[in-house]
C-alpha cells in the first residue's frame, strides 16, 4: 500500500513537470506586415472649369471632384464669399481654399500668415519641401509646400497676382494622420492640385 502511494506521488510530480515543460515551450511568432485598406481611386470622364460670380479666378478640375462654398469658418461667416471646399468624397479629403483681397500693401502680411500657419505642423514634420509657383504671363506667383511626416495637412499653397488677389489652400483628410497609409491618396490628389494651379487664371 505504501509503495502504491509512493508510486502515485512520483507519477503526480512527473505529470506536473511534463505540463510545466510543455507550458514553457517557446513559440515562434512571425509578425505580419502592416496592412492598410485598399483605396479605390476615382477616374475622370472629363474635366470641368470652375467659375463662380463671387470668385475672380477660374481653374480646371476633374469631374469626380465637387466644389462648394465654405459658409462657416469656426462657426462664423467667412470674410469673403469666395471661400471654397474642393471635396473628394470617395477619399474623405478636402482642399480648403480661402480668398483675400489685397489692400494697402497687405501682401507681405498675408504671406507671413501663410508661413505661420504652415509652421504649426513643423513639430510633427519630417521635412518641408517648397516649390515656387511662377507664371508671369498669367500673373501667377506663389508657393506650394509639401510637409512630410504624420501631419494634418501635407500640401499647402498660396497663389496671388501680387496686386488684387490672394488665395491660400490646404489639403486635409478626415482621418488619422498616417503618411504610410495616406501616401497613395496624397500622390493622387497632388496630381489634381498641380492641374488646378497650372490652369489657374485670374478673371479680374
Amino acid at each position: 500500500m505504501l509503495r502504491k502511494s509512493f508510486l502515485n506521488k512520483i507519477l503526480f510530480v512527473a505529470g506536473l513537470l511534463f505540463f510545466a515543460l510543455v507550458g514553457c515551450k517557446k513559440e515562434t511568432f512571425t509578425p505580419k506586415p502592416r496592412g492598410y485598406f485598399r483605396l479605390e481611386f476615382p477616374t475622370a470622364d472629363s474635366n470641368k472649369v470652375f467659375t463662380h460670380t463671387a470668385c475672380d479666378f477660374t481653374f480646371s478640375y476633374p469631374d469626380y471632384v465637387s466644389i462648394e462654398q465654405d459658409t462657416l469658418f469656426f462657426d462664423e461667416k467667412p470674410d469673403h464669399p469666395c471661400w471654397l471646399n474642393v471635396n473628394y468624397p470617395s477619399l474623405n479629403a478636402t482642399i480648403h481654399m480661402s480668398y483675400k483681397l489685397l489692400r494697402k500693401n497687405n501682401l507681405v502680411d498675408l504671406t507671413e500668415d501663410y508661413h505661420k500657419m504652415k509652421s504649426e505642423h513643423v513639430t510633427r514634420a519630417d521635412y518641408i519641401d517648397e516649390a515656387v509657383l511662377y507664371d508671369s504671363l498669367k500673373h501667377n506667383y506663389g508657393l506650394l509646400s509639401k510637409i512630410g511626416g504624420d501631419v494634418a495637412s501635407t500640401y499647402q499653397f498660396y497663389l496671388t497676382d501680387s496686386s488684387k488677389h490672394f488665395v491660400r489652400g490646404a489639403l486635409y483628410f478626415k482621418t488619422e494622420a498616417n503618411v504610410d497609409s495616406l501616401q497613395p491618396a496624397l500622390d493622387f490628389v497632388k496630381k489634381d492640385l498641380l492641374q488646378m494651379l497650372d490652369t489657374w487664371q485670374w478673371t479680374n
